[in-house]
């Protein structure tokens, strides 16, 4: 029986018959790890987020290699979401609430919703009695590309239900906003 060697610290993870860092202090430094070659764009973050944008690509490439690995996901998807938004669009986090959950930008209280790759439509379900006035939905594709879509809650699209269902194609495309950063 071949037995794996011994990782070379616990920030290591085994992939292709060998041990490949996790994280290292230069991905903090320099923003990109080499390890990451996702064919996705990657928000590029505020200098002082960089330790989140770390934490983003290490979700990200976990999540692949896990599937890749056992073919099942991990629940992160809602997590890489709100990360995602918070380094494209400049959004603001409480620390203590759980993902999905509303921030703010300036004035505006934004929730977050998010189409994962298991997700068998591009819809998603919004509860109109939130407290937001911005609706950003993020897309992370079955090939873990990740894009994210911004819209007012005033132009969201369909009925004023108390719960509504929002179709990614109905989104209008968002560029990255930098107000608030």
């Amino acid at each position: 029986m071949k037995l794996r060697p011994q990782a070379p610290s616990e920030d290591a993870v085994w992939e292709d018959g060998q041990w490949l860092p996790l994280l290292d202090a230069r991905d903090i430094e320099q923003r990109r790890s080499p390890l990451i070659n996702l064919d996705h764009p990657v928000p590029d973050a505020p200098p002082n987020d960089t330790k989140r944008a770390a934490v983003y690509d290490a979700l990200l490439l976990n999540a692949r290699r896990h599937l890749k690995l056992t073919g099942r996901h991990l629940d992160v998807y809602p997590d890489i979401a709100e990360l995602y938004a918070a380094l494209t669009y400049g959004i603001k986090f409480a620390r203590n609430e759980d993902a999905g959950s509303e921030g703010r930008l300036g004035k505006d209280h934004y929730t977050v919703k998010v189409i994962a790759p298991t997700n068998t439509t591009d819809t998603v379900t919004v509860k109109m009695s939130g407290n937001f006035s911005h609706l950003v939905v993020v897309k992370i594709a079955p090939n873990f590309r990740v894009t994210g879509r911004v819209v007012a809650r005033k132009d969201m699209p369909g009925t004023s239900d108390q719960m509504r269902k929002i179709r990614w194609s109905a989104l209008p495309e968002t560029s990255a906003m930098t107000k608030g950063r």
